[in-house]
């Protein structure tokens, strides 16, 4: 059985807790709960209390198990709505199906400045929390103000495995969603083949960056260069 928040509860928060008990549970081969279609991969245990990953809108989930004899037993779907600040106009979100397992989400901004786990706040961007021992997610990069011309990347990184020696989980899949006034945009799903290993999602670029070289015996005086690339970046 499963013991999420009544159906059809809103949340403003970007997960919510499911609690559930496993009958028999020596007999289950795998076990997971499935939100919004994506299967979140668990132990099997007698009961478990685990926070899950959601989008804004309708959520759906659902807990599954496949038992030793082939069997596949399910609860009944539950329905929770999010409801997120509109503030938070564009977002890029990191999701991953692995328990206590840590990925780490990361926008590479100007100059290799990152918002990422080790500096959430940027002049650019905010990373809301880094999910560590739990897995699963979400992770989620809000864009706050972009001023300087770059190119800016979004990466995924596994960055530990933090089960038993007898559930080590080696690689791990990864999905990153991008979200415009809550809206689905974008979506991306990559592999994380090891522990340490990069995924680099996505890339844009904001701005006009000029760099002007004069020919050769030409001379540029300085305030000139400045007025004509200040011109350029107003465009």
């Amino acid at each position: 059985s499963m013991n999420p928040p009544a159906s059809g509860q809103e949340t403003p928060e970007t997960t919510i807790m499911v609690a559930g008990e496993v009958t028999g549970f020596e007999e289950v081969a795998t076990m997971e709960v499935v939100v919004n279609g994506a299967a979140y991969q668990m132990a099997p245990c007698a009961a478990f209390k685990q926070k899950m990953p959601i989008v804004p809108g309708r959520n759906t989930l659902q807990g599954r198990a496949k038992l030793k004899d082939g069997r596949v037993v399910q609860s009944a779907v539950v329905q929770v709505k999010y409801t997120q600040s509109a503030a938070n106009k564009y977002r890029f979100t990191l999701r991953w199906p692995t328990a206590k397992t840590d990925v780490d989400l990361r926008l590479v901004g100007p100059k290799g400045n990152a918002c990422a786990y080790n500096n959430k706040h940027t002049s650019f961007a905010e990373l809301d929390k880094d999910v560590i021992d739990e897995g699963f997610g979400p992770e989620n990069i809000f864009i706050k103000q972009l001023t300087d011309p770059s190119t800016y990347k979004v990466r995924v990184n596994y960055y530990g495995d933090r089960n038993d020696r007898e559930h080590k989980v080696p690689s791990t899949a990864a999905e990153v969603l991008f979200f415009v006034d809550n809206k689905l945009e974008k979506s991306w799903t990559g592999h994380l083949g090891s522990v340490g290993a990069w995924w680099d999602v996505y890339s844009f670029t904001f701005g006009i960056t000029v760099e002007i070289k004069p020919p050769a015996k030409t001379r540029v005086h300085v305030g000139e260069t400045l007025q004509l690339a200040a011109a350029i970046k107003d465009l």
